[in-house]
Formats: structure tokens, C-alpha cells, sequence
């Protein structure tokens, strides 16, 4: 069965959500014009509003790593430039291909965060566009420090990723030249033997975070034309959300709508929603001042929380203040 756009709950096709009496025809409409497209061609579509731009860094990253193979990272051994050529290609591939599989969900997350409070606001799609480039590049900053600063890091990696210096070399070169780790060798030294494993770091990292970014902003564009044709998701109708919720928690128990009389609204921090019912359950004799017998109701305090969709979370009596 079909999930229904606003509140997740499964619906008949051609006919509304019972539970949110919710119209899905739009819906409906919008996955057979991008199902008649085709995967490839949706997916072009997709990408056409930035150019196709998360290809075209791939395509400039495979490229200028095969130019680099022969260039300035002609010291460093084969199979680390394959794998990282192919690591960058791959990962900005996949980084246009996540945003893409994962556009209806990241429209949700985008949608969500109008609601939500705290850290959960802050970390939208739109703030993870944003972040990724300055993190690649503040990363590559960090490594390369480290990699200039640290003889045993250096050591390590002239190992693992360098190729081995000619016999020739070797007999020609003093020790300084060598850069024998935990030498002290001037700063400008430092830099400049490292400078081809400097450019590698931020080569595998920085074209991946840029064609993330660029993924994660066709997402929020793709998300804005969505918006244009489908119904809002159920956390941005507070009066649809609360109606839900109410209808479910009081059949979650077993009682009838009437029995409860709602009496505290309050949203949450990951956007759902926290009521309160109070629910007659006896009466008590009170005296009055006058000496008089009086009858007066006992109510019960009942809490129920649910997530962003409606779905229930908790049912229960409320706890007095002294228990808690």
C-alpha cells in the first residue's frame, strides 16, 4: 500500500488517508511523472538546475588527478594515486547519487527543522551544504599540519605512500637532504617534501565535500518544487497533528473520545507534539466551611507524546509532583 505524504500512514490509492483524510493525488502524480522519466533521466533532471555541477567536479577531479600522476605527485607510489583518483570520483558520484535517492527524505528534514528546537534545528540539509566544504578544508589544514610537524606521522607515510628513493639517490644525498624523520629540518624544507602528500589529502577531500554540498542544495531546490504541488507534512499543521493524535491516544486505551477532556498543548524538541487529557475517574466528599457534604469530581491527569508524524510514543497517567 502507498504511504501517504502527510503523515506516513497507508492509504488506498486513488482515495484519502483515513487516518489524516489527507488528498495523496498530487502525490501520486509527482512519482509517475518522475517513474515515466526513467532513473537516469530522473536523476538528470534532477541535477540540470546546477548545470549537472556534482558530475562535473568528478569529471575535473579524474582528470586532474590522471594530469597529477605525472606531475607533482610523480613520488608517490601507484597504487595510492589510483585509489585515491578512484576514491574521489567514486565519492562525488555518490554524493550526488545519496542526495538523489535521498531528496524526498532530506525535503522532510529540511521541513522538520522549521519546527524542531536546539541542535536538531541548526543541522538541517541547508547547514550541511553549508559546513562540508569549510570542514574538507579546515581537515586538510589540520592533516597537513600534523604531517609537517610530526617526524614519526611523516616517517609512516613516506613509508607507506612514497616511493623509495634510487640507490644513486641515496649515496648522492647528506642526511639532511634525506629528511630522515625526527631531524630538524627548517620549516620551508618541511613544506616542500611534504607538500605533494599536502595536495593529496585536500585532493581526496575537498572535490567530495564540494560535490556533497552542491548535491545536498539540488535537494533543497528539488524540495522548494515539491512544496509547490504537495500538501504540507502533518508537523507544520499543528490543528491536523493535534486532531490525530488525540483520535489515536484515546482508542491506544480504550476510551471514547468524549471521556477525555484535552486540556495542554506543547510541541517538542524533535517537532512532535506533547498533550495532556484529564479523565474523570470518581468523585470525592469534601466538607464545606458551612458543614455541608460535597460531592466533587477526581480527575486523572494523562500525558501523551508523539513523533513529528502523529505516531504515538507515550500514554500515561501523569506522575503527582512529588513522585517525580
Amino acid at each position: 500500500m502507498p504511504e501517504c505524504v502527510v503523515c506516513k500512514g497507508y492509504y488506498e490509492a486513488g482515495q484519502r488517508c483515513k487516518r489524516c483524510g489527507s488528498d495523496n493525488s498530487a502525490w501520486e502524480q509527482w512519482k509517475r511523472e518522475m517513474e515515466a522519466l526513467g532513473t537516469p533521466w530522473a536523476m538528470v533532471h534532477f541535477l540540470a538546475p546546477h548545470f549537472w555541477l556534482p558530475l562535473l567536479i568528478a569529471i575535473w577531479a579524474l582528470v586532474f588527478g590522471l594530469l597529477g600522476m605525472f606531475w607533482f605527485w610523480s613520488g608517490v607510489k601507484a597504487y595510492v594515486l589510483w585509489l585515491a583518483i578512484a576514491f574521489t570520483f567514486l565519492g562525488c558520484i555518490f554524493a550526488a547519487q545519496s542526495a538523489y535517492g535521498n531528496r524526498y527524505a532530506l525535503r522532510e528534514q529540511e521541513l522538520l527543522a522549521r519546527v524542531q528546537r536546539g541542535w536538531k534545528k541548526s543541522l538541517g540539509p541547508g547547514m550541511q551544504a553549508t559546513l562540508a566544504p569549510g570542514v574538507a578544508v579546515a581537515l586538510t589544514v589540520i592533516l597537513s599540519i600534523v604531517l609537517v610537524e610530526s617526524a614519526t606521522l611523516w616517517g609512516l607515510m613516506a613509508w607507506l605512500v612514497l616511493e623509495p628513493p634510487s640507490t644513486a639517490s641515496i649515496m648522492e644525498v647528506t642526511p639532511l637532504e634525506e629528511g630522515i624523520p625526527g631531524e630538524d629540518l627548517p620549516l620551508e624544507e618541511k613544506v616542500t617534501r611534504a607538500l605533494p602528500l599536502m595536495c593529496l589529502i585536500g585532493y581526496v577531500l575537498v572535490p567530495v565535500a564540494f560535490a556533497r554540498a552542491s548535491s545536498y542544495m539540488l535537494a533543497q531546490e528539488y524540495a522548494g518544487r515539491l512544496n509547490e504541488r504537495l500538501p504540507q507534512p502533518i508537523f507544520l499543521r499543528e490543528d491536523l497533528l493535534a486532531e490525530v493524535v488525540q483520535r489515536e491516544a484515546t482508542h491506544a486505551v480504550g476510551r471514547s473520545p468524549g471521556n477525555w477532556t484535552w486540556d495542554h498543548i506543547e510541541r517538542n524538541d524533535s517537532g512532535g507534539i506533547r498533550l495532556k487529557a484529564l479523565e474523570k475517574t470518581g468523585t470525592r466528599t469534601e466538607e464545606s466551611l458551612t458543614g455541608d457534604k460535597v460531592e466533587r469530581p477526581v480527575y486523572t491527569t494523562y500525558v501523551i507524546e508523539a513523533d513529528p508524524w502523529s505516531r504515538i510514543t507515550k500514554v500515561a497517567p501523569e506522575e503527582p509532583e512529588g513522585e517525580k
